[in-house]
């Protein structure tokens, strides 16, 4: 017999005078069903069954003819096909009165081959698949709705491949595993796409790559730096697809690549500095080799046995102290007291870089979202919401999503483009990103396109850190680059066979040694007291090409910055020193204009970002103070508040206000309106609830 069709043959054996008629066939296979029916007065009982999360056999109505019944229990037998042998039935009995349900219970069972296999059912209180209330015993979920392919089938069942919360109603979603999601990692039960920040294979659960520590997920799904090799090990970092050990990764001394504690004697110092074999003397405390300390070096910091006086941003330090090399992401100088400077502060804030002497929040500096005061965010707040170093949205009343985008802008509303908080943007270097993500600023030194979603250089990836996107292709260059170039590659520069520092030339000093500053032993202050070092060959006197004195490392000197190497090694515009970031050296003068500048320039000649409202401006222009007007800078103009500055509020005193106030509602950049008596802001409008 087939399971599709009605198989209960029911035989109806009512309790009369407490006994009950017997079914005689032998070898017949089903269930003997006892229902209690626990005080409901009904007149009919529905007999239904599933199995495998299939109806096993077609629902039956008995007796035909409604009659009452009870008042204690009902006895039948439901006779099934031998097939269903060994499969776990689930027997379901409701309770009708004229024709409505209102009683229902269920219970499992174990079918035997050629056994009437006893069990018993309790009914309580009426269960109604889709009501959205799980019926517990009866239904394992409830999603309010009939419609099957949605997690909970139309027999408030589980499919397969989702799971359910314990909801009322159900709230079902597909389970990602390694069927679901071969190739990519598990974000809870989303499958994503292999990804730095999404690394995973055969639906493990992802991991966010150290981005310092590897720059690629592998096809094996681990974090990776290069295309071969495993994440970095700690006390490095990865450069251009190569682990290094340097002054941002390493607190001891590197030796080559690895990085070292520091305090043994053949491995002396501290800061990423090389390491210093202090033979015959020994490692003292700080990292540096005796006879550098503060008596031999009281207005410098030691490396090893060497002492750097005065201070320098390579080399920063004082009182014989081992030196630092300051982060020049976070900073632009050493003080005379020693200490990493952005300007004449303090060095700048995680998530902030030091830009003409001020620490701002950008792209560069930030993978969350800055915010007004210019501090890197999270990005995952309703009202600091974004990512990539966007400005930050206020999402409200909507609610900040995963990756950084207010609700509304997603993959639906956004396909072919990216989201800053509410708002789709069609891909650009400046919104980079496809299909509804949170928009990316691709940085202009190492892409000149965004293309499918993704920064690039000409028809590649962007360029890896320290190298230049000129022209369509990857370069290592003076202006990228802290060590020395090989090729389109930046290597620390701190090896023997790998030798040198600012964007110089690699050079193999065997078989003499690398030394600190990226020059060769056969090199120095000795042998070249009246210029600079590339690799082994001295350059004296200084030039613009190789400035620098003292057997230093030279430094080619930016054409923008600077226009000559100065007596005493160091670029120089005009008699002063060379100019800062966002200017340009023109007739000896450091100049700050259109053609150095994309935001503003201050009254010092500073070139600013040009967006906030204590310095708005673009394009080189002067830096104007919104905060006199009490209006706000945007796109470089200081405008009273109105639709353009405060689309999803409404403006109060010339300010923007969220505008889901009873004091201050509204959109669009319209007047505050004022909720009276009963009324309510909702949806930016005063109305009654």
């Amino acid at each position: 017999m087939s399971r599709t069709r009605l198989l209960g043959i029911f035989a109806w054996l009512l309790v009369v005078c407490g006994c009950r008629y017997e079914v005689e066939q032998a070898g017949l296979t089903g269930v003997e069903l006892s229902v209690e029916l626990s005080g409901h007065a009904v007149d009919q009982l529905l007999i239904s069954g599933i199995a495998g999360r299939e109806p096993a056999f077609d629902p039956g109505t008995l007796p035909a003819e409604p009659r009452q019944l009870g008042p204690e229990r009902e006895s039948l037998t439901v006779l099934l096909s031998p097939d269903l042998a060994g499969e776990t039935l689930l027997v379901r009995a409701d309770g009708l009165l004229g024709g409505e349900r209102v009683a229902s219970g269920a219970a499992p069972v174990v079918v035997e081959r050629g056994v009437l296999v006893p069990l018993s059912i309790s009914l309580g209180p009426a269960a109604f698949c889709g009501d959205g209330r799980v019926a517990e015993g009866i239904e394992e979920c409830d999603d309010q709705d009939l419609d099957g392919g949605d997690g909970c089938s139309a027999l408030c069942l589980i499919e397969a491949g989702y799971a359910c919360d314990d909801g009322q109603p159900s709230r079902c979603e597909p389970i990602c595993d390694a069927t679901s999601c071969p190739d990519g990692c598990c974000d809870g039960s989303q499958c994503r796409t292999r990804s730095l920040s999404t690394c995973g294979l055969a639906g493990a659960d992802c991991t966010a790559c150290d981005t310092a520590a590897a720059d690629n997920c592998s096809a094996g799904g681990d974090c990776a730096c290069g295309m071969r090799g495993a994440a970095c090990l700690d006390g490095q970092r990865c450069v251009s697809g190569a682990c290094i050990c340097d002054a941002y990764s390493c607190d001891g001394c590197c030796d080559g690549p690895t990085c070292r504690r520091g305090d043994e004697d053949a491995f002396c110092g501290s800061g990423g500095v090389p390491c210093e074999d202090c033979s015959p003397g020994i490692c003292g405390a700080a990292g540096v080799c005796s006879g550098c300390n503060a008596e031999t070096c009281p207005d410098g910091c030691c490396t090893g046995a060497t002492c750097h006086s005065p201070p320098a941003l390579a080399h920063c330090g004082l009182l014989g102290e081992a030196c630092v090399d300051c982060d020049a992401l976070r900073s632009d100088n050493c003080s005379p007291a020693g200490a990493c400077l952005c300007g004449t502060r303090a060095a700048c804030r995680p998530g902030q870089r030091c830009s003409a002497g001020a620490c701002i929040c950008d792209p560069a500096s930030c993978a969350g979202c800055c915010d007004a005061a210019g501090a890197c965010r999270g990005g995952d707040e309703d009202a600091l919401c974004g990512a990539g170093g966007a400005p930050c949205e206020d999402c409200s009343p909507g609610a900040c999503e995963d990756g950084g985008v207010c609700s509304g802008c997603n993959a639906e509303t956004c396909a072919s483009g990216c989201c800053v908080g509410a708002t789709c943007h069609q891909p650009s270097l400046e919104h980079c990103g496809a299909g509804g993500e949170a928009c990316a600023s691709c940085d202009p030194d190492r892409a000149d396109a965004c293309a499918q979603g993704e920064c690039v250089c000409g028809q590649e990836a962007a360029c890896g850190e320290c190298q230049h996107c000129l022209g369509g292709a990857c370069r290592c260059d003076p202006l990228s680059c802290p060590g020395c170039c090989r090729g389109a590659d930046c290597l620390a520069g701190t090896t023997d066979e790998s030798c040198g520092r600012a964007g110089a030339a690699c050079a193999d000093c065997r078989p003499s040694t690398c030394e600190p500053g990226g020059v060769c032993s056969t090199c120095s202050a000795e042998t070249c007291a009246d210029g600079c070092c590339v690799g082994a060959s001295c350059h004296a006197p200084p030039s613009f090409e190789h400035c620098g004195m003292n057997g230093q490392a030279c430094v080619a000197c930016d054409r923008e910055l600077a226009d000559a190497c100065g007596a005493d090694g160091t670029c120089r515009c005009g008699q002063g020193p060379a100019c800062a970031e966002g200017q340009r050296c023109e007739a000896a003068l450091c100049a700050c204009d259109a053609s150095s500048c994309d935001g503003c320039c201050d009254a010092r000649g500073l070139c600013q970002p040009g967006t906030s409202n204590a310095a708005c401006g673009l394009e080189g222009s002067a830096c104007a103070d919104c905060q006199q007007s009490s209006s706000t800078c945007h796109e470089g103009e200081c405008l009273d508040c109105g639709a353009q500055t405060c689309p999803e509020g409404c403006c109060e005193n010339n300010t923007c206000q969220p505008g889901d106030s009873k004091q201050a509602c509204g959109t669009g950049g319209e007047a505050c309106a004022k909720c009276h008596g009963a009324e309510r802001c909702t949806e930016h409008a005063c109305q009654i609830p």
